[in-house]
């Protein structure tokens, strides 16, 4: 489905369709507008059920990161209910980079649920030949209408595997992914062990009141708001799950967050932190200190980046105050130069100096980048800047050039250091450097 901003993935429950059971949800206020992929899994609805198929937990994931990398999605919001739902906890697990937020039902962690169950408790051969039609004629008529257009063999083995990725720690591998990320489930669903301890983690568990296991079916209204509250970037999700392995910074708790769209919030953080910066001389570019007009629509600028994969923005917060940011940003000027991205602002504020923010932030940026399948970071620094560069280097940047006096400050000029940081590149990649060989080359005459 059309729309605007990244993608809202929506992965349907064991015997279901996306293509069925999620249009009507993505339509709902809260979550109309936004682009949205809704792929049935191998075996149900409308596509393919390969025999040589294993249709594990695993499998199920592989196969919709394959369709995000055909259609270059990107921070994408991940939403699944039940089985649905295990199978986005082992997608966001393996290709963290594709995610900005992950939502799963309360029926994703515990173990394949009553039709898993029921699908399970056969052998394959048995549910092909008797057990599908027992299913079916056990079913009411909706969900019997869904489940007829699953492949028997696929069915088996997804409830099979579906069982055995519960088994190997589902919730814990739940608890352990590093996007903010929320459990909704029906108010009159019985509860579940899992539950109490994705509370205690302190990710947030939202109830859809008047529903129960069938949340799309109950209540689809109340279930979309549900949904659109867990993603919200205003919502305590954002707050309490943004954490990318940043323990204890310095003296404080740091978190990250990876915003892809402005909210009032991060525009005034933002732009508090390059007033406090440029007041002390901070080198971001502002000869004074920009009003929040000007600052508000760099931000809008730099997140429309964020949203076409050219550029990820780094935010550090620390309780409710935004400390810090960075940035990386595509090099778009010709396509031989996209490979290549460059960290043009990486700020803290002078208040919170002394945490490690810094380190924090060109960390992350640079896993980022490499996730993102950048060959080469760059940046600039002034050449007093003694304390970055020290930092830049350790990190593995190299300086690469200096522009003497490149830097003007009022009457001060200052020597421009360009440093760079190779990522990898693919194995087909061939290094020409400075040979006088390939497409444009000439020999001295």
């Amino acid at each position: 489905m059309s729309g605007d901003g990244p993608p809202h993935v929506f992965l349907h429950d064991l015997g279901r369709a996306g293509s069925a059971d999620f249009p009507g949800i993505a339509s709902q206020p809260g979550l109309a507008g936004k682009r949205s992929l809704i792929p049935d899994l191998f075996g149900h609805g409308f596509s393919d059920a390969p025999g040589d198929f294993t249709y594990t937990l695993e499998a199920h994931a592989e196969t919709v990161a394959a369709l995000l990398d055909h259609v270059r999605a990107r921070d994408c919001v991940l939403i699944g209910d039940a089985m649905g739902g295990a199978v986005c906890v082992v997608l966001a697990a393996r290709r963290p980079e594709l995610f900005s937020r992950v939502v799963v039902t309360g029926a994703a962690l515990c173990g394949g649920g009553l039709r898993g169950a029921a699908v399970a408790s056969y052998s394959e051969a048995e549910f092909v030949s008797r057990g599908f039609r027992s299913v079916l004629a056990g079913s009411v008529p909706e969900h019997a209408a869904r489940i007829r257009t699953a492949n028997p063999t696929a069915l088996h083995r997804s409830a099979v595997g579906w069982m055995k990725g519960s088994d190997s720690g589902l919730t814990e591998l739940f608890l352990k992914l590093p996007q903010p990320k929320a459990l909704v489930r029906g108010a009159h669903s019985r509860p579940r062990a899992h539950e109490d301890e994705v509370r205690a983690a302190g990710v947030p568990v939202i109830e859809v009141p008047g529903t129960g296991v069938e949340l799309l079916e109950d209540d689809p209204a109340r279930f979309a708001s549900a949904l659109a509250e867990a993603i919200s970037t205003n919502s305590p999700a954002w707050k309490r799950n943004s954490t990318v392995g940043a323990g204890n910074v310095g003296s404080g708790d740091i978190d990250l967050v990876w915003p892809t769209e402005a909210n009032p919030t991060l525009l005034a953080g933002v732009h508090a932190v390059i007033a406090a910066v440029t007041e002390q001389g901070g080198a971001l570019g502002y000869h004074m200190v920009p009003g929040r007009e000007e600052t508000d629509a760099w931000l809008e600028e730099m997140l429309a980046d964020v949203r076409s994969s050219d550029a990820a923005l780094a935010v550090a917060v620390r309780g409710d105050d935004i400390v810090g940011c960075g940035l990386w940003q595509r090099h778009t000027s010709a396509a031989s130069y996209r490979h290549s991205a460059e960290i043009p602002q990486l700020m803290s504020h002078p208040e919170a100096r002394g945490l490690g923010i810094g380190r924090l932030l060109v960390t992350a940026l640079v896993k980022d980048a490499r996730r993102a399948g950048l060959e080469l970071l760059t940046l600039g620094v002034r050449g007093n800047n003694h304390g970055a560069i020290a930092l830049y280097e350790q990190l593995g940047f190299r300086e690469w050039g200096r522009l003497p006096s490149g830097v003007a400050v009022a009457n001060e000029r200052f020597d421009d250091v360009k440093m760079c940081l190779e990522l990898g590149r693919p194995d087909d990649v061939i290094v020409r450097g400075s040979a006088p060989v390939g497409p444009g080359s000439s020999v001295l005459r």
